[in-house]
């Protein structure tokens, strides 16, 4: 199975219009890069932090 992982570093914090992408697959890391995002509410950040809307949404209903 594989496993990948996309992580963001701390965005929200700082609300940057850049930020390092990095790309794990399957517990090693494969990439990484910077780049540019328009990030003007909380709730893009709640996004962003969870990993995309779907995630959001599924924690949101278990909460």
């Amino acid at each position: 199975m594989n496993n990948l992982t996309v992580s963001l570093s701390s965005f929200a914090a700082y609300r940057a219009s850049r930020f390092t992408v990095r790309i794990v697959k399957d517990g090693t890391s494969r990439d990484s890069f910077v780049a540019a995002a328009a990030i003007e509410t909380n709730l893009e950040c709640d996004i962003l932090r969870a990993g995309g809307l779907l995630p959001l949404i599924l924690r949101k209903s278990r909460e």
